[in-house]
């Protein structure tokens, strides 16, 4: 992974020029930067915190934490894409610039996707914007190996127009299902019963990583654990600084090392936590 500071210690503030901004689905966007200051692609699950605002202003005071969904090295840097929502002032403001704006980041931060061996069937589990930062997991499944394992990418949205990046990841080789609450597209029902299919022992071992709202994320991991299966978690915490000096992202999580639970900063534990950290703990 690729890391600007160290745990702790401020990491370094890079500008990233707009290269374009899309609309997805009814609601969402995908911003592209060009992010000169990057020494290489950041690895999926990664985080940037990102200035909401002009750099003179005041409001909104603390940046926000955005996933990255995709990263491509160029020849003088790394164009990284980011996807959101328009939720309030911050957002707002994103969504209204223009090619060659220029919005600060500070990252990449925070612990990655780390995929186990080879010889598993992957499931990704993705919840409304929970798919964000998917994209560049997926394209990273598919090119690890020449006989890649196959990928299934669950999505789950509350209808339609809220699905994102199905043909995406059809693009890049996945198999996709999606399940949305009023059934306008997929399955009726939530995303977690199909992974509950997903899961059935006679289709082979499998890996499953998942990011999407707390209880679809508690349910995922209570189906991992009952299945005996390993699972991946990016928990979407709100982050004031990124770097664990604010102490406002803090969940309870079992040590790496084993032991009772304790509070850890999912900016620097996370904000991917492997499942059996997190299972029958009171987040």
């Amino acid at each position: 992974m690729t890391l600007v500071g160290a745990p702790g210690v401020p990491p370094a503030d890079l500008p990233g020029r707009v290269l374009a901004l899309d609309p997805l689905g009814s609601e969402a966007f995908r911003l592209r930067l060009h992010v000169p200051g990057l020494g290489g692609e950041p690895a999926p699950g990664v985080f940037f915190q990102v200035l909401c605002r002009e750099e003179e202003a005041r409001d909104p005071l603390v940046r926000r934490p955005f996933s990255v969904a995709d990263a491509r090295a160029v020849r003088d840097g790394v164009e990284v894409d980011l996807i959101f929502a328009v939720v309030g002032r911050g957002t707002a403001w994103l969504a209204s610039r223009r090619t060659g704006d220029t919005v600060r980041l500070l990252g990449p931060l925070g612990r990655p996707f780390a995929p186990g061996p080879g010889g598993l069937r992957r499931v990704v589990v993705a919840g409304g914007l929970g798919v964000a930062p998917f994209p560049l997991l997926v394209r990273t499944l598919r090119g690890r190996q020449a006989s890649p394992d196959p990928v299934t990418v669950l999505l789950g949205a509350r209808t339609a127009r809220r699905v994102l990046c199905a043909r995406e990841f059809e693009a890049a080789g996945a198999r996709v299902r999606v399940a949305t609450d009023d059934g306008t597209a997929g399955t009726r029902g939530q995303v977690t019963a199909l992974l509950e299919e997903e899961l059935d022992p006679g289709l082979g071992p499998a890996e499953v990583h998942a990011c999407g709202p707390e209880p679809m994320l508690r349910r995922v991991v209570d189906l991992c654990a009952e299945a005996g299966v390993a699972c991946q978690v990016s928990l979407e915490r709100v982050m004031a600084c990124g770097f664990g000096a604010c102490y406002g992202c803090v969940v309870r999580a079992r040590p790496a090392s084993g032991g009772p639970p304790r509070h850890d900063r999912s900016c620097l534990g996370g904000p991917v936590y492997d499942a059996a950290r997190l299972a029958g703990v009171e987040w």
